[in-house]
C-alpha cells in the first residue's frame, strides 16, 4: 500500500474547504480542531493548516508538516468517504502527543475502522 498523501487525498481548491468549514462537523482538543464531512468518495482527503497567530511562517510550516506526517501514518486506519480539515495550534506538544490527539478527534469523529 502506498503510504504517501496523492494529490486525489489532499484538499486543494478553496470551494472544498469552505464546504468543509460551513457543513461539516467540529471536534476539538487542546492544540488541535477537526472538521470533517462526507465526500462522497471512496476515500477520504486532508487538509492541514495552522492559523497566522501560531507564529512564524516556519512554525507553522513545521506544525502542518508534522500533521501531515501523521495522518500519512494513520491512514490505513481511517474509513473513507470524508474530508478532514486540521487546524494545529501551538503548543509543547511532542509527536507522540500530537498523534494521539489526532487519534482522539478521529475516534469521536467514528472516522477509524474497527480493529
Amino acid at each position: 500500500m502506498r503510504k504517501s498523501l496523492t494529490r486525489q487525498e489532499r484538499i486543494r481548491q478553496k470551494g472544498e474547504v469552505d464546504l468543509v468549514f460551513r457543513t461539516g462537523s467540529t471536534f476539538r482538543c487542546r492544540g488541535l480542531v477537526m472538521r470533517c464531512r462526507p465526500n462522497g468518495l471512496a476515500w477520504s482527503r486532508v487538509l492541514v493548516v495552522s492559523p497566522r497567530s501560531t507564529g512564524t511562517a516556519v512554525r507553522r510550516n513545521r506544525l502542518r508538516r508534522i500533521g501531515k506526517e501523521i495522518f500519512r501514518t494513520i491512514k490505513p486506519m481511517i474509513r473513507g468517504g470524508n474530508d478532514f480539515v486540521f487546524v494545529v495550534y501551538a503548543g509543547d506538544f511532542s509527536f507522540l502527543q500530537r498523534r494521539e490527539q489526532f487519534l482522539r478527534l478521529l475516534a469521536d469523529a467514528n472516522a477509524l475502522t474497527p480493529r
